[in-house]
């Protein structure tokens, strides 16, 4: 039996007029599943929100969708795709190509 990835489409959501403190270091966190489109038309407006204690600064975490920024947004906002596994060689010499970088 074949497994299947099951996915939700998310579609035009917007978060705006968000104002305040957060107590973990990513105050906005968009996390979209690695298929296409599954996050779409997304748009942050308006946001500001700051640490609440001095022991780290607020950030952000966006993987796998593009935002649509309007206004000032605190934390910036920057989109990565997430990584993806690369198979290795069976015969990849880790150690040796540490050496190897090490030594140019």
């Amino acid at each position: 039996m074949k497994l299947q990835r099951q996915m939700v489409h998310i579609s035009g959501v917007s978060f705006e007029d968000i104002h305040g403190t957060c107590t973990t270091p990513n105050a906005i966190d968009i996390n979209c599943s690695e298929n296409l489109n599954s996050c779409v038309g997304i748009t942050l407006k308006k946001i500001n929100i700051q640490a609440a204690n001095r022991s780290f600064k607020a950030g952000s975490r966006c993987v796998d969708t593009n935002v649509q920024i309007i206004g000032s947004v605190f934390p910036r906002v920057t989109c990565i795709r997430a990584p993806h596994i690369i198979e290795m060689p069976q015969d990849y010499d880790y150690i040796e190509s540490q050496r190897a970088i090490a030594t140019n």
